[in-house]
């Protein structure tokens, strides 16, 4: 039996569950590495990792756009999910070895692993749910999960949204 088919036996409410799982576990790494960047970041923090952060979080968008763009046009989506997922990985890469790697302490470090690691395996969880399979079953889930990927929406937004704007117009030490 082909991984496709076996794929095709996954209900959708494990999709939405790991979605939803690494979503929030991301999410709140995230929070924690903002505000640990807001802390050091007028002694520490360069505009070049500042703006490797912004990268990331571009590139991030254009990925939520060809992941959601996957339920109608999969073939579509796909060169514009492989060039953000590409971009991104590579900031985050460069991030990790010029910046976090001779500045962050341990604890830092696992943040940084953790997130990648959820973002990465829940980025893999929906591409396989659009691009295979266009999201199916998605519109049968229970309502408060359909609430879960609005609040994962919202507070992506409010994090991102700070990502870009905390660090523009302030001068530092």
């Amino acid at each position: 039996m082909d991984i496709l088919s076996k794929l095709n036996e996954v209900p959708p409410l494990y999709f939405a569950l790991g979605m939803i799982v690494f979503g929030l576990i991301f999410g709140v790494l995230w929070y924690t590495d903002h505000k640990t960047h807001l802390q050091i970041w007028k002694k520490d923090i360069s505009d070049g990792e500042l703006r490797t952060h912004r990268m990331i979080l571009y590139a991030s968008y254009g990925l939520m756009l060809s992941l959601l763009l996957m339920a109608w046009v999969p073939w579509v989506a796909l060169p514009i999910f492989i060039g953000c997922w590409v971009t991104r990985s590579l900031h985050e890469t460069l991030d990790e070895m010029f910046w976090h790697l001779p500045r962050c302490s341990e604890f830092e470090t696992l943040i940084h692993l953790g997130m990648w690691i959820c973002i990465h395996a829940g980025t893999a969880t929906t591409f396989i749910w659009g691009f295979f399979f266009q999201y199916h079953g998605f519109g049968d889930l229970p309502w408060y999960l359909h609430v879960c990927f609005v609040a994962i929406f919202l507070s992506y937004s409010y994090i991102g949204h700070h990502e870009i704007f905390d660090y523009k117009g302030k001068t530092r030490a």
